[in-house]
Order: C-alpha cells, then sequence, then structure tokens
C-alpha cells in the first residue's frame, strides 16, 4: 500500500507559510506542485487551505481596484466598466 511522503498537515503548514502559493510550498517540502496539486484532489483540508488563500488574496485585490476607484484613478475606473460593469453595456 502507498504511504503519502507528505501529511496533510506538513501540506497545510507549508502552504500556510507561503500563504497559498502552491509553488514555493512545494519547493519548501522538496516536492513537485503537481504532489499539492493531486493532494489537494483527495484531502479537503488541503483544498480549504488552498480556497482559503486564494479568497483572501482576491479580497486584497478587490479593496485594492476599490480604493483606486475612489481615487478616481483612470486605469480602475476603465479596468472596472470594462470587465464588471460590461454587462451594462
Amino acid at each position: 500500500m502507498y504511504s503519502p511522503r507528505y501529511t496533510n498537515a506538513q501540506i497545510v503548514e507549508a502552504l500556510q507559510t507561503t500563504m497559498g502559493r502552491i509553488y514555493l510550498a512545494a519547493e519548501k517540502l522538496g516536492c513537485q506542485p503537481s504532489t499539492i496539486y493531486r493532494r489537494a484532489e483527495r484531502s479537503k483540508q488541503v483544498a480549504e487551505t488552498i480556497e482559503h488563500y486564494s479568497g483572501r488574496m482576491l479580497d486584497i485585490a478587490e479593496s485594492a481596484l476599490n480604493a483606486a476607484i475612489l481615487n478616481r484613478e483612470p486605469w480602475a475606473i476603465r479596468f472596472t466598466l470594462q470587465s464588471i460593469g460590461r454587462k451594462r453595456g
């Protein structure tokens, strides 16, 4: 029977240390990123850790975009209208 070289706890710790960056976590563990991707398919804990940091990063980016819009920065306004606002026509 196959015994995983890395425990879920080790993978989660590496992901937490690297703020969810899979390639950096793999480097820290000494494995390939595909090892972490495969484990995420089988482990809810690993998948949720990746999702948590991905969602957190998106929230930070959206907050920065919102601040740029409130500062009336043309690039931010244009980007928002071309992406989120495109449904309005």
